[in-house]
């Protein structure tokens, strides 16, 4: 059995669209986080999930995953056939490992950065600009993140652009990443995702 812990609208909404992706059956909880407001506040009992009563969490097995890039990460190599990543030894990936990092390490970071505009970010984060012309690289020689199929590395990288060019607005919207989020966000997983985010 697997449980997912989740808070509406916020970021587990990547590990609820790949677990729609995977099409198994999972027992969601509802947490309900600290929001940017101060409100909300998840129960101290939930600190055995999450060591910052953060989401999203699954356990699976009686084994916990937190942070959305290792819970894709884990659920690809846990549902193998559902194809959301390539498994090991296979060709893609490390394209596809590299890209689950990236996005958790430098450009959600870097989009952070820039919607807050910290000081100094360039020399802690690297360059958010960099970062954004790395990803339209990628997409301007194939039609997802690590490579010619969808991953749950563009789950990860999609949500971030989402956020970024609609919600933040620090990441200016061009053809190229329009096109990418529309093949990402019109498949049938990320609609019954968005479906059961919005309760």
């Amino acid at each position: 059995m697997l449980t997912f812990y989740h808070a509406p609208q916020s970021r587990s909404f990547r590990a609820l669209w790949a677990l729609e992706e995977l099409g198994i059956a999972y027992e969601m909880k509802l947490v309900n986080i600290r929001r940017a407001d101060g409100s909300g506040g998840a129960d101290e009992t939930y600190r055995d999930v999450h060591p910052q009563l953060k989401v999203p969490a699954i356990v699976h097995d009686g084994e916990t995953v937190i942070e959305s890039s290792a819970i894709c990460l884990y659920l690809s190599d846990a549902f193998p056939e559902a194809g959301l990543g390539p498994r090991v030894g296979e060709p893609g990936r490390a394209a596809f490992v590299s890209w689950l990092v990236f996005c958790a390490a430098s450009l959600e970071p870097g989009l952070s950065g820039a919607f807050h505009k910290w000081q100094n970010m360039p020399m802690v984060l690297g360059s958010f600009e960099e970062s954004l012309r790395y990803v339209e690289r990628a997409l301007s020689s194939r039609p997802y993140i690590a490579g010619d199929r969808f991953t749950a590395a563009d789950i990860m990288v999609a949500s971030a652009l989402q956020f970024g060019m609609n919600v933040t607005k620090v990441i200016p919207s061009s053809p190229l990443l329009a096109e990418y989020l529309a093949r990402c966000t019109t498949r049938p997983g990320f609609q019954r995702a968005l479906a059961k985010d919005r309760g």
